[in-house]
């Protein structure tokens, strides 16, 4: 009596929650809660037991609807996720691609100019540049740029007019000294036929220097082939020309660069430079030189570091009489050619 009384027991609890879940899922289908049975004459059957079930199916029925539309909701979640994940991976693989081929059409870079040799680098700018001397004179003779700054200066006998405005023409030329000088007295230097310079140009000089001076032979100067003026946007051609060592006494210390160079003037040149212009002829300069140093092995000569005089002939009466005369035309510095172009980068 005991087991059919436990098993009868046991047979209405499934009963009764197989009756639940039903209930739950028709609910949940057809989205209605459940209402309280009804008499057939319309009165609501208000028994306690039935309002307690069927506000249980209604709870249920109202956890999984939430949790269908949440579980929905993730999943709509997460395919728009994974859409958008796509189209993105599209999108740079297709940047990717475009750079590549943009990449892949430009020109291969040139080379690093930091593995160049300093060497190299000097050949490859004189090769460029107009400005500049040729391979062959870089390797024979003493190499200098000349920075010239022609203007007014005081005590000058230059034309009242001519630079009073207070212009100026700043210019660099590159020179080469073709043959290394031994000496200062004409007996003691060696130089060659071929170094020598003209008669025309070695009777300019000689007048250039005093009397009771001796000098060395005068020897031929080599230039690049234009003068480079207002930072390389005009230029002025010049020919080669000559110099020698002046030496008041024998004391090497006491002598002094003479040069001079042939240049066409800026009268004809496309520039404007105001009232201050170079006459076209030849350019006289004059330097302290100290003799010849020994440099990193290599014979050099030793040249002061300040100012030296621009000087031009030309004919007038300030001596008191009708003669050619010596015009300061403006000052200049020459600096080693090696260092110049590594402080310049032309």
């Amino acid at each position: 009596t005991m087991l059919f009384f436990i098993a009868t027991s046991l047979s209405l609890l499934a009963a009764g929650a197989a009756l639940q879940v039903s209930l739950i899922h028709s609910v949940v289908v057809h989205n209605s809660p459940l209402r309280l049975p009804s008499t057939p004459d319309g009165k609501t059957i208000r028994g306690r037991k039935h309002r307690k079930r069927i506000n249980f199916c209604n709870r249920g029925a109202i956890g999984v609807v939430a949790m269908q539309k949440r579980v929905g909701s993730i999943s709509l979640h997460s395919s728009q996720d994974d859409i958008e994940n796509d189209s993105t991976r599209s999108e740079a693989e297709r940047l990717f691609a475009r750079a590549k081929a943009i990449r892949d059409s430009l020109p291969p870079p040139p080379p690093d100019r930091s593995t160049l040799t300093p060497t190299t680098a000097l050949r490859k700018v004189t090769k460029q540049s107009t400005f500049s001397l040729t391979d062959e004179l870089l390797s024979n003779g003493y190499n200098y740029r000349l920075y010239v700054d022609i203007g007014r200066e005081q005590g000058t006998w230059m034309d009242p007019r001519w630079g009073s405005s207070g212009r100026r023409i700043e210019m660099t030329v590159d020179i080469s000294l073709r043959a290394p000088i031994e000496g200062t007295q004409g007996n003691d230097a060696s130089s060659s036929l071929d170094i020598l310079a003209s008669n025309d140009i070695s009777n300019r000089l000689t007048k250039t220097a005093t009397r009771t001076s001796s000098l060395s032979p005068i020897n031929q100067i080599q230039s690049a082939p234009y003068a480079r003026l207002k930072g390389g946007f005009d230029k002025m051609a010049i020919s080669n020309g000559g110099y020698c060592i002046e030496s008041p006494s024998r004391s090497v210390s006491s002598s002094t660069l003479r040069f001079c160079l042939h240049v066409c003037g800026t009268q004809s040149s496309s520039g404007s430079y105001g009232d201050v212009y170079i006459p076209a002829g030849y350019l006289f300069f004059a330097l302290p030189y100290f003799g010849m140093r020994n440099i990193d092995g290599k014979k050099q000569m030793s040249l002061s570091t300040k100012e030296g005089t621009v000087t031009v002939k030309q004919m007038g009466w300030n001596t008191g009489w009708w003669r050619e005369e010596s015009r300061i035309l403006g000052v200049f510095r020459a600096v080693p050619l090696d260092l110049a172009q590594q402080r310049d980068k032309f």
